[in-house]
């Protein structure tokens, strides 16, 4: 996968009219020496009334680095 589209239909009766939003992927190459599909843009558009007044917000990801962590469940039956 390289993009990722959502796009609602009209929604008449909500304060937003209608929202779309693309995220673009692309194979990024990490420090470690691997490579991952990552986010490397993400755009998103709404629309609200009156007048269909429209926004869009444009992210782009940069700077990507492996995380490693580690987790434990410790479970007391007691309490």
């Amino acid at each position: 996968m390289l993009r990722l589209e959502r796009e609602t239909g009209r929604m008449a009766d909500y304060p937003i009219r209608s929202a779309k939003t693309t995220i673009e992927y692309a194979p990024v190459p990490l420090a470690d020496g691997g490579t991952l599909a990552l986010p490397i843009n993400s755009e998103v558009n709404t629309c609200t009334p009156p007048g269909d007044y429209c926004s869009a917000g444009l992210v782009k990801f940069t700077d990507w680095h492996r995380f490693r962590a580690t987790a434990n469940i410790v479970a007391n039956p007691e309490h």
